[in-house]
């Protein structure tokens, strides 16, 4: 696909308020992430090997 189809790259505004203009889906992902405890294995599902996608959904809505 061409950077065309893209549209035009803006240089991204970084600041302190960066986070703050994220949607509220963004934020409540970046909180749960920040929260993950990966080295606790009591936490630790069954392999996902069918879908992926629908694994991840179920993590995210608790």
């Amino acid at each position: 696909m061409s950077p065309q189809a893209w549209g035009t790259n803006k240089i991204a505004i970084v600041g302190p308020d960066a986070f703050l203009r994220l949607g509220s889906e963004w934020q409540s992902l970046c909180q749960k992430i920040s929260e993950a405890n990966l080295d606790d294995r009591s936490h630790w599902s069954e392999p996902i090997n069918d879908d992926p996608v629908a694994a991840f959904r179920r993590a995210l809505n608790g």
